[in-house]
């Protein structure tokens, strides 16, 4: 699981649910939650918070993308390409912090990925999930 750490910037809620952006390194990222600021002590305007994201829900791609429906859209640097039979890792730096996806192997030879390269991650605002921020 990849845990970042960001400030709450806005919570839009209506009913049980909020769309609530959160600023990490400089980027804004959304996250749809079944809470609200009413039924959540730590979701909050100014707060700490933690973002987790499965590996298997991050898409990679290269620029220029055109207009996608996904929320979340960052430029990172491959660090490494671990392929398996199936499936593949791929290290991420986003701004100095690690982020891993996993990948279907035969994605990720069509990409032609190499260490060093510039890519976008990608995934939707409904996979990301939000945690109290831990010391």
């Amino acid at each position: 699981m990849n845990r970042l750490r960001g400030i709450v910037r806005e919570i839009d809620s209506h009913g049980s649910m909020s769309l609530v952006e959160i600023a990490v390194q400089g980027d804004l990222f959304s996250a749809y939650v079944l809470e609200t600021p009413r039924t959540c002590a730590y979701l909050r305007e100014g707060a700490p918070i933690d973002l987790l994201v499965k590996e298997t829900e991050i898409s990679l791609a290269r620029a220029p993308l055109g207009a996608i429906s996904m929320g979340n859209c960052f430029s990172a640097r491959v660090r490494a390409v671990e392929e398996g039979k199936l499936l593949t890792q791929v290290v991420l730096d986003y701004k100095g912090l690690r982020v891993t996806a996993v990948l279907g192997a035969r994605a990720v030879r069509r990409m032609q990925l190499v260490a060093d390269e510039e890519v976008l991650w990608l995934f939707k605002s409904t996979e990301l999930t939000l945690a109290e921020a831990l010391a």
